[in-house]
């Protein structure tokens, strides 16, 4: 029968050795050992051994695998007793690595062998024992040009400072190296500090921080991140409690309150609004038919992750007030009709996140708050957990955990079945009851974490040994009896839906609930165990943890229960605890204490839980037994896994506290920092930081805790392979014997895992290593930086901008028919996000450090005080952020606060709104004014530059101005509020903000690659290059010129930098996917050799071959072929082009042959299978014809991925790559080369690019299969003839030269680089396959020139023309730097530059050094305005130059390929309601308004191609926005949901959203629409240009811009985004219509251009297109 068996009276029954020798050692006299796997250098390892007073002597040995006949790296003798743990010592120089360890029977005198016998020699990984370095900056988030200011503290794993060298770099989004301090020394204090000023154009995103120190040898890294952003910091929070956690299927609204509060700790003003919006993470959660999305783009400050398609709108609800005099609101949300998705109640659903929308009432200020809410398919949540595998003859402990959901425990009785499956196909069913409660002790609160569980024992029969027999396991008999399996599962028929929570079900009312049977609201749960193999027959133990136990605390006992089927020699068991790299950390034996059923020993294993156990630790339970009574030659074992929560003796070494003299002090005023340590003598590290940059973060916070810091040292001293935080899926109590979960899982189970404990023993035991994944038998025979202060800071400022900014003057007070008005005493312009960054020592005696007389900024708000604290033997102590004494409020009765953007476009009006707020007990008359500056600004407001204000007794008022700024770069605004002078407040306040140029953005790069070999130039002999990009002679917008030359001594830098944006994770079709896996293949391999893989990099890359792979195969045919959409889909890869529908494609199939090829062995656990190739290769050769060419039956569906290699010499080369690739030598190969060789000698009817690719696959042929060499020496000999040379001192191979802008002459005597040439993505591909011939041949030296070429050709962020070239090129020079790769460098560069660009000169003094600490650093100087830079260049190595030139244009130069319009649309309520709001009137006749008076517009843009043409493949569509104006999230889903087939992707990049569309005609208008709120109200909106290119030929484009006065005004409300073609409504999925056919007149053709299939882009170069944000 089921029940609990765990008798803690039989405790008293047996006996427990926890430490030393027990009193009956004759059960441990087989000579045994127990040790960890894995060992840390300078480590002491506890061992168990047993038996060696048997065996006259035992030794314990580690040995270096890789060398057997070397000294042993540590041994240990072993005597006296039969029961000991000892101590093995490792080196601290033990080199990591894999290691043996060995076990010898010895005698003690000479240490000879005893025994010819080998022992097991047991694997143990040596576990790097690292420092732990912890890098904190002064906030998360930076605005482009804000410094960031860095930290590295460098502790030990007791949590003391080390001194040592410190490595900090600085990685943008792009993964360049942008800063780097090398062996910066850190004093005994353990901290480094180092500050990264970011350029005011840096590349947006999130950037990395890379800390290293090394220690001997061993070298001890961290990680951390910030991110660079465009924000404007909010003033005010938002929080938002739902009356419940959950909202269950047929509940019909969600209720709860929203409360908005300033961070200076006062409700927000009165008249203030919000919006509800609920989103759901986009998925299948629950089985559930996820609602999946490409892209849920939210607003800029909204809390909602922005990785593409996380989240989709559900439901909304419109503008609410909020509550006078409280700042919150009561809400109830109709969810009735709102399509969330609750899954079908296997797993979670998708989390609910509602988002609350505040726009204040004084400010016009929005900020976003959210809280996440539980779709519960289920009235209640039920869990159901046990081991993996059963034993027969002992039972399975099983857990059942109910809870509700708002996570407390839920104590009820549930009806459960359990089913015992036998291989005669006979089951045996029984029914029982088992009722959960909470543990003794515990809250019952969702809080606590507490949980109602039942815990209980599922009786396994033993086995019939005379209808089970030891073969019935492995071969299948009928008449056996033999149990397969056992199942648990709950009886939903059983129960009623009141019995366990009836509140629940009568709050969603059954009847509403589809199906009507209250069945499908209970949760459905089950438990599955398989037969464990034995290594003796019939013969198992079992551990069991104690019933409820999820961890146990240091100090106390634990009790686990062990069984067994067979009685072991003298009655007793062995155990050993092991944590970790510490080894054995307590052992013992146990009594068997009574036969609780038939055959069914029972015994306990009392553990004293100590502190290094923790956070897991691994109970093995052992005995010999053979299953006679005879020699034991068998082990038979059991483990399970268990936590320990670290009890209160860890902490951190000592204790840290900060206050501040005062809790409250005005703007300007002075005030102390003080904190005390618990250790005198100790440094302390302060900060500060405006709470609102943590809001802006999202709640994240760079300031170091104590909870990062144990957190941090506990995973630098956790062994190699161990678990990782956040790892664990299951409670400790689902651990059974054989279930393994670190550091992986092997099935089926074993009794001892060996990637965990080394058992090393000349007995037969049950191993399963994880890493192999096979489960056997094993038969074994015998000076910190301190920042200025900031009220120098601020004094400096408010002097300098005296003379632009005078003092307010008494005109406003006397226009304004009053008296006097107060003065402004201090102009607030201080206003930091981060106030205090300093170091200070504590008093020697005290431990007191001090802050004196520091000045509070301006800014209103609330300051937060960190700190951290560390002494040479005291250790580290972190003060407690959130104690109150850490904050601190900068406040006063009466300011103003005006709201500006962070940017502009110069020429339009801002409007400027002043909240005038008033927290005195009297009402105030304030006079706001504007301070004169034309130099500036122009006010364009109806009263001029001020405004009278009534604002109320703990109210607030609203000013509102109009303001012009006049200049580029960075504008300051001063503005006051006064009263009379008799009342006597006033404020001032001076911000800022950024004005860009308007106009059509460009860019234009040119690169120079410098090669000064050692043995040919001399250092000393300076070299001379030249770098230039003119600019058009005319139309550029005046201002808007900026120039950065990049400097950087790794040539594939820039592409293999740019790995974030150029290796993607493949998805789409089967050619989409492949241009998504190569690039992944191609720089993984030259990473390696190049000898530059990082960990990161190599993950996910290693991670997209392997998804790469998986997928392609849903591509491949019967015949071996692949094709765009698989065998069956009736597309056959063709897109219309004419074959037959299951044809697969020849070019892709050839792709995929070489891909494959290359990657196979490239990645850890990248395995390609040998038939996939070799039938691949079959199908190429089946396609050959007689001559040796080859017929594709189905061109590639992206014509723009076979190059130049569709037809001709040029496939058939491209199919004898692949097939040598794949390991094909037969007559296929021979004739190909035939084939390829005639075409040689008739010039390949003059294609040089035909040449490169066919020199390249012969040269391919001569080294794979031995064949064609003399035919490959002869092609490329062909190939170099054929070669373009250019003034460039370069080499091209492939079609006519695309010049996109001429210049007139090139200096002679000198190297010259610019953007005049520009090759077609033919000319690129070909000289990357001509540079993969040579570097493939042997002729480096020649290669040089093409690979010179396609670097020159590369752009900002590392691509080159289209897709296809880039993942060729990338292969080329990858081979190229591979063969020629070397960091001997040693370069100084000197610029100079021509007179118009003196400014250029002042910023770009000194010299530029490469070397080999910065050989992979892009050094990067802002040259602006020049055009052209001359280098002098000294030194040896190689290095690449290049200049970038960014300026905007008046208007679009390039003849237009495509029709483009956008058009903008108001709803005549919301444009009517503003222009209410501004006090005019809009009539009904009014068919326009302009976008500033519209709160909201919808965004139409329509695109067409002008003409017929070339297949120009997937068209970009960047639709520019107004200033001020955000796209709305849910339009944008609408519109890539609606326009599925059409749309492909939908991004938000700044100020405009740009749509990645499929290939766009002329037959057809095409039109895609969303809509836009205004976030920021500006006045005389300049134009939004927008534009539609040609993703891969983007020099193909049309472009357009839409007038802020012309915005139409239409009926009813906005549409929801989507696609129309034509004027009608576009259905999603259907693709893209028709073009035209082609058309014949005279010579001239028209080609057709066929159906276009929908694909989801991966590989997202762009690289032409500056705008496009790659």
């Amino acid at each position: 029968m089921v029940g609990h068996r765990c008798m803690y009276a039989a405790l008293m029954m047996m006996s427990l050795w926890a430490t030393g020798p027990p009193a009956r050692a004759s059960a441990s006299s087989v000579p045994l050992a127990v040790a960890p796997s894995r060992f840390p250098p300078g480590g002491l390892v506890s061992i168990l051994v047993t038996g060696s007073k048997t065996a006259g002597g035992l030794r314990v040995c580690l040995v270096s695998s890789a060398d057997e006949s070397a000294a042993p790296v540590a041994c240990v003798n072993v005597s006296g007793s039969d029961f000991l743990t000892v101590t093995l010592a490792v080196p601290a120089v033990t080199t990591p690595g894999d290691y043996a360890l060995e076990l010898h029977k010895a005698s003690t005198a000479d240490g000879a062998k005893l025994s010819s016998k080998p022992i097991k020699v047991v694997p143990a990984k040596v576990a790097s024992a690292a420092l732990t370095l912890i890098v904190e900056t002064d906030k998360p988030v930076y605005k482009p040009g804000q410094t960031v200011k860095i930290r590295v503290l460098s502790l030990t794993p007791s949590l003391m400072p080390k001194a040592g060298s410190v490595t900090v770099t600085v990685k943008d989004p792009r993964d360049f190296a942008m800063g780097r301090w090398v062996d910066v020394r850190a004093d005994e204090f353990g901290v480094v500090t180092v500050q990264f000023p970011t350029s005011t154009e840096p590349t947006l995103g999130t950037w990395t921080l890379e800390a290293s120190v090394k220690d001997g040898v061993t070298t001890s890294s961290s990680v951390a991140a910030f991110t660079i952003d465009r924000y404007v910091l909010p003033t005010f929070e938002v929080t938002m409690v739902t009356d419940a956690a959950t909202v269950y299927r047929g509940e019909s609204s969600i209720a709860g309150t929203i409360t908005a509060r300033y961070t200076y700790g006062e409700h927000i003003a009165d008249g203030s609004t919000f919006m509800l919006s609920l989103w759901q993470r986009s998925g299948n959660g629950g089985f559930g038919g996820g609602l999946v999305g490409d892209v849920a783009m939210g607003r800029p400050a909204s809390p909602l992750p922005t990785q593409p398609g996380e989240y989709t709108l559900v439901a909304t609800l419109g503008e609410q007030a909020v509550a006078r005099g409280t700042g919150s609101a009561r809400f109830t949300f109709d969810v009735s009709n709102s399509k969330i998705n609750f899954g079908y109640g296997y797993g979670a659903a998708p989390e609910l996140v509602l988002e609350a929308l505040v726009t204040d009432g004084a400010t016009g200020a929005t900020q976003n708050g959210s809280t996440t809410i539980t779709p519960a398919y289920h009235l209640y949540n039920l869990e159901l957990t046990g081991p993996e595998v059963v034993k027969p003859g002992l039972g399975a402990s099983l857990t059942l955990t109910a809870s509700r959901h708002d996570g407390s425990p839920l104590a009820a009785t549930f009806s459960l079945i359990k089913s015992v499956y036998r291989r005669n196909g006979t089951t045996e069913v029984v029914r029982f009851d088992v009722t959960t409660a909470v543990a003794a002790g515990a809250v019952s609160s969702s809080a606590s974490g507490a949980s109602a569980v039942a815990t209980f024992i599922a009786d396994v029969p033993a086995k019939d040994p005379a209808c089970c027999l030891e073969a019935d396991a492995t071969s299948y008999r009928r008449e056996s009896c033999c149990i397969t399996e056992v199942t648990v599962l709950n009886d939903r028929s059983a129960s009623s839906v009141a019995t366990a929570v009836p509140e629940a079900a009568a709050a969603i009312g059954v009847s509403r609930v589809s199906p009507s049977s209250s069945a499908s609201l209970i949760p459905r749960v089950s438990w599955y165990g398989n037969v464990a193999p034995s290594v003796v027959s019939g013969a198992y133990i079992s551990v069991a943890l104690p019933p409820a136990a999820a961890s146990f605390t240091g100090g106390a006992n634990a009790s686990f229960e062990v069984t067994s089927t067979f009685a072991p020699p003298a009655g007793t068991f062995t155990w050993a605890v092991l944590a970790g790299a510490a080894g054995v950390v307590a052992s013992g034996i146990t009594t068997t204490s009574s036969l609780i059923s038939s055959g069914v020993s029972q015994s306990f294993a009392v553990v004293q839980i100590t502190e290094e156990m923790s956070p897991e630790a691994t109970l093995l339970v052992f005995s010999p037994w053979d299953g006679r009574g005879r020699a034991a030659v068998n082990i038979v074992a059991a483990q399970v896994l268990f936590r320990v929560t670290r009890g209160l003796t860890l902490t951190l070494p000592q204790s840290l506290t900060v206050s501040a003299s005062k809790e409250e002090v005005r703007p300007g005023a002075v005030v102390s920092v003080g904190a005390v340590a618990s250790v005198p003598g100790s440094r302390v590290f302060f900060l500060a930081y405006d709470i609102s940059v943590a809001l802006q973060a999202g709640g994240a916070a760079s300031a170091l805790t104590a909870d990062r810091a144990l957190a941090a040292v506990a995973a630098a001293t956790r062994p190699a392979g161990d678990h990782k935080d956040g790892e664990y899926t299951s409670p400790a109590g689902d651990h059974k014997d054989g279930e393994y979960t670190s550091p992986g899982r092997c099935y089926p189970p074993a009794d001892v895992n060996s990637a965990e404990i080394a058992v090393l023993t000349a007995l037969k035991t049950s191993t399963c290593d994880a890493a192999s994944a096979v489960s056997a038998v094993d038969m074994v025979m015998d000076d910190g930086v301190a920042m200025a202060m900031p009220e120098m800071v601020g004094v400096a400022f408010a002097d300098k901008r005296s003379a632009v900014f005078p003092p307010p003057s008494s005109s406003a007070s006397e226009a304004s028919g009053g008296g006097s008005l107060a003065s402004v005493t201090r102009v607030r312009s201080f206003f930091p996000e981060t106030w205090v960054w300093l170091d200070a020592p504590s008093d020697a005696v005290t431990g007191i450090a001090t802050l004196a007389n520091i000045t509070a900024p301006d800014t209103i708000t609330s300051w937060r005080f960190a700190a951290f604290a560390t002494h040479p033997t005291g250790g580290l102590g972190v003060s407690d952020h959130a104690a109150a004494s850490s904050l601190l409020r900068v406040f006063k009765p009466f300011f103003i606060d005006p709201i500006l953007p962070f940017s502009a476009v110069r020429g339009e009006d801002l409007v400027l709104h002043v909240g005038v707020f008033n927290y005195l007990d009297v009402p105030l008359a304030v006079v706001v004014e504007l301070a004169d500056s034309p130099v500036d600004y122009d006010v364009f407001s109806t009263g001029g530059r001020s405004a009278t204000v009534e604002v109320p007794a703990k109210g607030s008022g609203t000013a509102t101005f109009t303001v012009r700024p006049m200049r580029l770069g960075v504008v300051t605004v001063q503005v006051s509020g006064r009263t009379s002078a008799d009342v006597g407040y006033a404020d001032a306040v001076r911000k800022t903000v950024r004005v860009e140029p308007e106009g059509f953005p460009q860019e234009d790069v040119s690169n120079v690659v410098v090669n000064r070999e050692a043995a040919t130039t001399p250092s000393e002999h300076a070299q001379t290059v030249k770098i230039a990009s003119p600019l058009p002679t005319s139309g550029v917008v005046e201002g808007s010129v900026r120039a950065v030359l990049s400097v950087v001594g790794d040539l594939m830098g820039p592409s293999i930098k740019g790995l974030e944006r150029l290796v993607r994770v493949p998805t789409g079709c089967g050619e989409q996917n492949m241009i998504g896996m190569a690039p992944n293949v191609y720089v993984l391999g030259y990473l390696k050799q190049a000898r530059q893989l990082t960990d990161a990099i190599g993950e996910r890359a290693t991670s997209n071959i392997l998804r790469g792979y998986q997928r392609q195969l849903q591509y491949r045919h019967s015949n071996g072929a692949f094709s765009a959409f698989g065998e069956g889909s009736g597309a056959g890869g063709l897109g219309g082009r004419g074959g037959t529908s299951n044809s697969g494609s020849l070019w892709l199939t050839a792709f995929v042959v070489r891909v494959f090829a290359q990657s196979a062995g490239m990645a850890i656990g990248m395995y390609v299978d040998p038939s996939v190739l070799s039938s691949a290769a079959a199908f190429i050769a089946a396609n050959q014809a007689a001559d040796g060419s080859f017929t594709d039956p189905s061109p590639p569906l992206h014509s723009e991925m076979a190059g130049g290699a569709g037809k001709g010499p040029g496939l058939a080369a491209y199919c004898l790559l692949a097939m040598v690739e794949a390991g094909r030598s037969a007559g296929n190969v021979a004739t190909s080369v035939s084939y390829l060789a005639a075409a040689a000698r008739s010039g390949y009817g003059g294609s040089s690019y035909v040449a490169a690719v066919a020199a390249h696959a012969l040269t391919a042929a001569c080294v794979k299969a031995s064949q064609g060499c003399d035919e490959a020496r002869l092609a490329r000999e062909t190939m170099l003839s054929m070669g373009v040379v250019d003034g460039e001192g370069t080499v091209r191979w492939g079609a006519a030269l695309v010049t996109a802008k001429m210049t007139s002459s090139v200096q002679a005597g000198a190297d010259f680089g610019s953007a005049a040439r520009r090759g077609s993505s033919t000319e690129v591909e070909g000289t990357a396959y001509a540079v993969l011939a040579l570097v493939r041949g042997g002729d480096v030296s020649s290669a040089y020139s093409g690979a010179r070429y396609l670097l020159l050709q590369r752009n900002a962020r590392g691509g080159f023309r289209s897709t296809q070239d880039t993942v060729v090129a990338l292969e080329a020079l990858g081979a190229y730097a591979s063969a020629t790769y070397s960091r001997d460098v040693s370069l100084s560069i000197a610029l100079q530059f021509p007179p118009a660009a003196a400014a250029a000169a002042e910023k770009a003094q000194g010299v530029i050094t490469v070397n080999n600490e910065n050989f992979d650093l892009l050094q990067q100087v802002d040259v602006s305005p020049a055009t052209e830079v001359t280098a002098t260049v000294r030194g040896t190595g190689t290095a690449l130059l290049q200049l970038g030139v960014f300026y905007n244009l008046v208007a679009d130069p390039a003849p237009p390929e495509y029709s483009i319009t956008v058009t903008a649309r108001a709803t005549k309520t919301v444009a009517g309601a503003r222009r209410r709001r501004l006090g005019r009137s809009l009539t009904d006749t009014a068919a326009t308004v302009s976008a500033d008076d519209a709160r909201s517009v919808e965004l139409e843009a329509c695109v067409r191609r002008l003409s017929e043409g070339p297949a120009l493949g997937m068209n970009l569509l960047e639709i520019g926005l107004f200033t001020g104006f955000a796209p709305v999230a849910a339009s944008l889903e609408a519109l890539r949901v609606n326009g599925a087939g059409l749309v492909n992707r939908v991004d938000v990049d700044d100020r405009k959203v740009v749509v990645y569309m499929e290939e766009i005609g002329a037959a057809h208008t095409i039109c895609v629409t969303f809509q836009a709120i205004q976030e920021h109200e500006v006045k005389n909106l300049k134009p939004a240009p927008s534009t539609v290119a040609s993703y891969y030929h983007p020099e193909a484009k049309g472009s357009t811009v839409m007038v802020a006065e012309e915005v139409e005004i239409v009926d009813g409300g906005a549409r929801a985004g989507g696609v129309t073609v034509d004027g009608k409504e576009h259905v999603a999925g259907a693709g893209a219509p028709s073009p035209a056919q082609v058309v014949t007149s005279g010579a001239k053709q028209r080609l057709a251009l066929p159906v276009r299939f929908s694909f989801i882009l991966t590989l997202n170069v762009g690289f032409a297109l500056a705008a496009s944000g790659l």
